[in-house]
């Protein structure tokens, strides 16, 4: 009689339960790898915007959209939109020297508004009356003192202020 190798039906549930475990537990930690890079993402984007903002304040000597202000200059909603088409040299009107101050990646514009990798308006300030200090909305609710422009991103939930992402570093 010839003695055939081969697996069991048991022994070949034994294994694909083992796969089946070893999978489940890599979950999480692909979740937490691209929580970190969505982070990282954010945290070099919102760096890039505060760089455009004052590579455009150094060659035309104000900020983009500022106007004679007494307060600082918030930059929300379709003032965030004509920011960045600024900034990427798409309105010409408002950046005349056609200058490139900002890069973003196609799949980063959602109706020409550069979108945090949590699909919300990255938030920026500008200290338009040039008294050295920024003074933020809520839920901030804080003044920064010392600098010129300040961008933030709501972070992974929107809301917990422990979690957004600043060009100032908290």
């Amino acid at each position: 009689m010839k003695n055939k190798r081969s697996f069991t039906l048991i022994e070949l549930l034994v294994v694909m339960g083992i796969i089946g475990l070893l999978v489940a537990l890599l979950f999480p930690a692909i979740g937490a790898a691209r929580q970190a890079a969505n982070r990282a993402k954010a945290e070099a984007e919102v760096k890039a915007i505060e760089v455009a903002i004052l590579n455009y304040l150094r060659d035309y000597g104000k900020f983009p959209m500022q106007s004679n202000a007494t307060v600082d200059l918030d930059y929300g909603g379709t003032n965030y939109v004509a920011l960045i088409g600024i900034l990427r040299a798409v309105d010409t009107t408002n950046n005349s020297r056609r200058e490139v101050y900002l890069e973003v990646a196609t799949a980063s514009l959602v109706t020409n508004a550069f979108k945090d990798p949590w699909d919300r308006d990255y938030r920026v300030m500008v200290d338009s009356t040039f008294d050295n200090k920024i003074t933020l909305p809520s839920p901030l609710n804080t003044t920064l003192t010392g600098r010129s422009v300040a961008v933030w991103s709501t972070g992974p939930d929107g809301t917990n202020v422990n979690n957004f992402i600043t060009s100032w570093g908290r």
